[in-house]
């Protein structure tokens, strides 16, 4: 078997040494990645040049790798304007989803339960595909069980 080669440590073990990826390079004498640089109007104009080249507005996938093209990385965009929701906005862009609520979350769990007399489990929704999708029902509530508890404990009109 051949040994296995480590081009660099964990990142974590690197955090826990140096305190961040950039403050290791600078122990190292090289220089981190621009990162915090990125002023409003930049941010901006990246975005527009993505859009122009790629012919619509780009989603936080598409910023993910941005090292070598006009386009900011999504955490310069968040650090800069809040979020990409809120980015695109200033270009004049409506996002084509909103945002869903405790009610409504807790209602679509306790419709899916009436319909088929048994609380949903986290694999049935996102095989049926329901919305919201269940990693924003976990993420909102902490847990799928968690969720299900506060959608089940009352019918909705305060009774058990």
């Amino acid at each position: 078997m051949a040994a296995r080669r480590i081009e660099h440590p964990p990142a974590g073990t690197v955090k826990n040494v140096f305190g961040s990826w950039s403050a290791a390079l600078r122990a190292a004498q090289l220089q981190p990645a621009r990162h915090g640089a990125w002023a409003e109007a930049e941010v901006l104009a990246g975005l527009r040049a993505f859009e122009r080249d790629h012919g619509r507005p780009p989603t936080s996938a598409d910023l993910r790798d941005t090292r070598g093209t006009p386009y900011p990385p999504a955490s310069a965009v968040i650090r800069t304007l809040g979020s990409l929701r809120a980015a695109l906005e200033r270009l004049g862009h409506q996002a084509a989803w909103v945002p869903v609520g405790d009610d409504e979350i807790l209602a679509a769990l306790r419709a899916y339960a009436r319909r088929h007399r048994r609380a949903p489990t986290v694999t049935a929704w996102r095989r049926e595909h329901r919305r919201p999708g269940a990693s924003v029902i976990i993420r909102r509530h902490g847990s799928w069980s968690v969720a299900l508890e506060a959608a089940l404990m009352t019918d909705g009109t305060g009774s058990s």
